[in-house]
């Protein structure tokens, strides 16, 4: 009975370290609690510029929004698979994220979406967002009343 209950005991700690590991990995791929894709905002005095890294992601495949204070990024990155002449491969490991993917930010102020900027060079997107008209500081004219 007691060699029953050490091999349950072995068995189940060894499935969950087992479970640990992956989850452990699961959280290292996804950076933790950030999401794809990683991105770095910079203010530039009236505008943002916003640097995503999205390798593997078709321009055809991102979708980029803005409505007031607010940027969304969504696309998806598909699978990729290794093909030879006589066989398809299995993933043994995969650590890069595939599939739908959507970040949204709240930013300092409100966007002139009509002039939103946006470029992917080498895997890296990047965005130039205009500070709305009506969020810029204007001066005030004093009036002097006699």
């Amino acid at each position: 009975m007691k060699h029953i209950a050490n091999t349950f005991y072995n068995d189940f700690w060894g499935d969950l370290n087992q479970l640990h590991g992956r989850l452990n990995d699961f959280y290292q791929v996804a950076g933790g609690k950030s999401y794809f894709p990683p991105v770095n905002i910079y203010r530039q005095s009236e505008q943002l510029v916003v640097v995503a890294e999205v390798p593997g992601v078709h321009p055809e495949n991102l979708d980029i929004s803005v409505s007031g204070n607010e940027l969304t990024i969504s696309g998806e990155r598909a699978q990729t698979e290794v093909q030879t002449e006589n066989a398809k491969s299995a993933a043994i490991r995969q650590e890069r994220f595939t599939g739908k993917f959507k970040r949204t930010f709240e930013l300092p102020f409100g966007i002139e979406s009509s002039k939103v900027e946006a470029n992917v060079k080498d895997g890296i997107l990047t965005l130039v967002l205009p500070q709305a008209e009506a969020e810029k500081p204007h001066k005030v004219v004093i009036r002097a009343e006699k």
